[in-house]
């Protein structure tokens, strides 16, 4: 088991809203702080002016896969871009599969085995409807499913929070992620967002032993059960000790996958790299939780 980071983390520098490092820079950051693993987003990589809407994408992937070999990092996942449909938004966005397109290819070039997709909400003459979104997911996963197992790709369904008017939002119950992922069949894997579970106040325990050998891929990160902050674990609410055994108790075997962007946002350019090897340490203290090792809080300190 290895410990993962996203580039979105080497993405914004004192909260500006602009992309504001380079995906090779982002690299090379996460390598610095002791990363093996990394996830790729290319949300941020498919916004406006960034090179996944420039005509020359492809090379730019391929430059990235020769970033990271050099750095010895395994690019085993990445994030489709945004995506999530509204129920009052019409289906088929020419720009938008265009560019889920180029990020499946584009995993493809980069090595990536798994690669994560949010569901989307749809609805009907009443708003929000369940058994349409579930017809339109399923349409939307089965095209972008066939197109990942020509790159060798698992496609993976990730968990939702509700909107922030509080409109429902499907995915966001284990009810409605396991009832999509059974109606695609073989194929695909589940990812469990830990944050956006707490959001909705899903107990992540629960959740993971329902889930069971169906989960494939962890986004790890942390908040205070209101906002999708994207904190580093530890530095918000959830307790951790519960959930990194519950992991070993199902037999999770993949990685632990840092998504903690927010976290480093505010940051100057001087401290990120001290910051990327204090996650790093987190996720050392996550994994030996997970093995039966380290700290154990129960009303007093254990060794």
């Amino acid at each position: 088991m290895e410990i993962g980071m996203s580039t979105s983390s080497h993405g914004r520098l004192l909260r500006r809203p602009e992309v504001y490092f380079t995906c090779e820079q982002a690299l090379t950051a996460c390598a610095q702080g002791g990363f093996p693993v990394i996830n790729l987003d290319f949300i941020e990589y498919s916004k406006p002016g960034q090179p996944m809407r420039a005509v020359g994408w492809e090379d730019w992937c391929r430059r990235q896969r020769e970033t990271a070999d050099r750095l010895g990092l395994e690019v085993s996942y990445a994030h489709a871009p945004f995506y999530a449909w509204r129920p009052d938004q019409p289906e088929g966005d020419a720009l938008y599969e265009e560019l889920i397109r180029r990020s499946i290819r584009g995993a493809g070039i980069l090595g990536v085995t798994q690669m994560v997709f949010h569901p989307g909400s749809a609805g009907d003459e009443n708003g929000y409807s369940r058994r349409a979104s579930l017809e339109r997911n399923l349409r939307f996963y089965r095209r972008y499913g066939a197109l990942c197992a020509q790159e060798g790709i698992l496609p993976c369904i990730e968990n939702m929070m509700a909107f922030s008017d509080g409109q429902p939002k499907y995915g966001a119950s284990v009810e409605e992620l396991l009832e999509l992922y059974e109606a695609l069949g073989e194929g695909f894997g589940i990812c469990w967002d830990f944050g956006h579970a707490h959001m909705a106040g899903i107990d992540s325990c629960g959740a993971l032993r329902e889930i069971g050998k169906r989960l494939c891929m962890l986004h790890l990160n942390d908040n205070f059960g209101e906002h999708d902050d994207h904190l580093a674990p530890c530095f918000g609410t959830i307790d951790w000790t519960p959930v990194m055994q519950t992991l070993r108790e199902i037999g999770f075997k993949g990685d632990l996958v840092f998504e903690n962007f927010t976290f480093f946002d505010g940051l100057p350019e001087s401290l990120r790299v001290s910051a990327m090897k204090l996650c790093y340490a987190v996720g050392c203290y996550l994994r030996g939780l997970m093995e039966g090792e380290g700290e154990v809080f129960s009303g007093a300190a254990v060794s």
